[in-house]
C-alpha cells in the first residue's frame, strides 16, 4: 500500500493513537476516589471508560468492518436529543451491577484494538465505501469517513471535558491536532451542545432577526479564531486572521471547554477574567441566542 494512498488513514489513525495515549496518562492519574467522583450531571468518571467502549464499538469499529452487510437491527437511527439519551441510557443498563472501572478500562481498550483491525487496511479510497452511522442529522449510510472522524472528534472532545473536570491544566496534546479538532468542533456549536442529559441551541433566526455576530477567539498552541454570522440558512461558521463581528469572546483552552461542558457558566468566567470581552452592550445581545430546545424535535437528516 503506498503511503499517498493511505494518507486520510494514517492521519486519523495517528490522531487516535494521540488520542488515546493521553487518555490512558489522563486516567493514570486517578486515584479510586476520583473514579467516584461526579462527571457533569448524570456521570461519575467511572462512566467514561464504558460509554467510550460502547461508542467506539457500536458507531465505528463494527459500522466499517460490516458496511451495507450490517444487519438491519443494529442499523440505529437515533432521530432526537431524547432517543440519543434513551439509546446512551440503553448501553449504559447492559453494563453489569457493579462492574468495577477495571473491567471499563478493560473493555475500552478491546474496542480501540477493534477500530485498529478493521482500520488496518483501509485505503483513503475505501473512506467512500458506505458504513450506518446512527446520530441525529448524519443517521443513515455514510462514507466510512464519517464514522472515522467521529470516532477522533468524539474521543478528543471526552478526552478534553475529563481532563478539565478533573483539574489537569493544558491539553495534553498537540497544537495541530487541537487546532483540526477546534476547526471540527466549534462550527457544530450553533447546532447542538450535547453533554449526557443537557443541551442548547444558539438560535441563528433571532441573531438573523437582531443582525447580529460574534466571534470566538481561542488563545494559545493550536488555537484560532472562529466568526459566526447568521443566514437564511443558518449559522455560517468560518475561520478568520480578524473578527468583524459585533462581538469577540476571547478565552484560553480550557475556559472553552468549561463553557462548552457546562463546568462553568460565561457570566462567571467573565467576572474572573477568563473570558475576555469586546463590547459589553453586544455580550447582552450574546445571552438572548441561547433557548433550551425541544428534546423531541427531530433533526433533519443531510442528504
Amino acid at each position: 500500500m503506498s503511503e499517498n494512498g493511505n494518507m486520510m488513514v494514517s492521519g486519523m489513525r495517528a490522531s487516535l493513537e494521540e488520542l488515546w495515549s493521553a487518555l490512558d496518562s489522563l486516567f493514570e492519574e486517578m486515584s479510586p476516589t476520583d473514579w467516584q467522583r461526579s462527571h457533569g450531571a448524570d456521570w461519575i468518571f467511572a462512566d467514561l471508560p464504558y460509554h467510550l467502549s460502547y461508542i467506539d464499538r457500536l458507531c465505528v469499529a463494527r459500522p466499517i468492518e460490516l458496511g451495507e452487510e450490517l444487519p438491519v437491527a443494529e442499523q440505529v437511527r437515533l432521530r432526537t436529543l431524547n432517543e440519543l439519551n434513551a439509546w446512551n441510557q440503553g448501553n449504559f443498563a447492559a453494563r453489569p451491577d457493579g462492574q468495577k472501572v477495571k473491567r471499563s478500562l478493560e473493555q475500552m481498550r478491546n474496542s480501540r484494538d477493534y477500530v485498529r483491525l478493521v482500520t488496518a487496511n483501509l485505503t483513503d479510497a475505501d473512506l467512500a465505501k458506505p458504513a450506518w452511522f446512527p446520530l441525529l442529522n448524519m443517521r443513515g449510510f455514510r462514507p466510512a469517513q464519517v464514522a472515522l472522524a467521529f470516532c477522533v472528534g468524539h474521543t478528543w472532545q471526552h478526552l478534553e471535558e475529563a481532563r478539565v473536570r478533573h483539574g489537569h491544566a493544558g491539553t495534553m496534546v498537540g497544537p495541530e491536532l487541537t487546532h483540526t479538532m477546534l476547526d471540527g468542533n466549534i462550527p457544530g456549536i450553533p447546532l447542538y451542545l450535547i453533554i449526557p442529559t443537557t443541551a442548547l441551541f444558539l438560535d441563528a433566526g433571532r441573531a438573523k432577526e437582531l443582525d447580529f455576530s460574534f466571534a470566538l477567539n481561542i488563545i494559545g498552541p493550536g488555537g484560532g479564531m472562529w466568526a459566526f454570522h447568521a443566514s437564511d440558512e443558518g449559522w455560517q461558521v468560518e475561520e478568520v486572521e480578524s473578527a468583524d463581528t459585533d462581538l469577540v469572546l476571547s478565552q484560553d483552552l480550557d475556559t472553552y471547554i468549561k463553557t462548552r461542558y457546562f463546568i462553568s457558566d460565561v457570566a462567571t468566567l467573565i467576572e474572573a477574567g477568563e473570558i475576555e470581552v469586546n463590547d459589553e452592550q453586544a455580550l447582552s445581545v450574546y445571552s438572548q441566542l441561547f433557548v433550551m430546545p425541544d428534546f423531541d424535535f427531530e433533526f433533519p437528516q443531510v442528504p
